[in-house]
């Protein structure tokens, strides 16, 4: 957003360095200008994920990305403020406030690129420790699950064991006791 709201200030900007205007032109054109840079201003003052502003001050953040080994991410967030990018100071009230405002967004615009640069990078190793933690996590499990299907399987069979021994021994008293009235029979 921050993006395109320098693009549309360039856009005034070119605008106002044309001999064609007026002065009340000029005054129109730094209004939207002067709103321009105020919107910028308060998303670099506004814009916070869980109560930590992003783009006010030049932090590190520390992000833990693994519990076993530890490991973590530090994450650089660059202050993005219109004094840090240089146009605090900047309007488009005359021609050459006009024509020097043109390279000054554009050194703005090349911070804001090297900016979004980084968080972009960022964005791709976090998203590949998401991925890897993903994958070690599915690999455990996997793990733990074949490891109780062995438990469940040796239980199963030491069960099916003891009643394969249980009934071959009520069998076999059963044979025992019949043969042992069979030869009473005859005695």
């Amino acid at each position: 957003d921050i993006t395109k709201q320098l693009h549309k200030m360039k856009e005034l900007a070119v605008n106002g360095a044309t001999d064609t205007l007026s002065d009340e032109d000029r005054e129109t054109l730094n209004k939207e200008f002067s709103q321009l840079k105020d919107s910028i201003d308060t998303m670099s003052n506004n814009t916070q994920f869980n109560g930590i502003k992003l783009l006010d001050s030049d932090k590190t953040l520390s992000i833990q990305i693994r519990d076993n080994p530890y490991a973590s991410y530090e994450l650089k967030l660059s202050e993005v403020s219109l004094k840090s990018i240089g146009l605090l100071n900047t309007d488009v009230v005359s021609q050459g406030n006009s024509s020097n405002a043109i390279s000054q967004i554009d050194n703005a615009l090349n911070n804001i690129t090297s900016v979004r640069t980084h968080i972009g990078a960022a964005n791709n190793d976090l998203a590949h420790a998401l991925n890897n933690t993903s994958n070690s996590n599915s690999n455990i499990t996997s793990s733990l699950s074949g490891i109780r299907d062995v438990n469940v399987a040796s239980s199963l069979m030491g069960m099916v064991k003891g009643d394969v021994l249980s009934r071959y021994s009520e069998m076999m008293y059963s044979v025992s006791k019949t043969t042992i009235e069979s030869v009473k029979k005859f005695i």
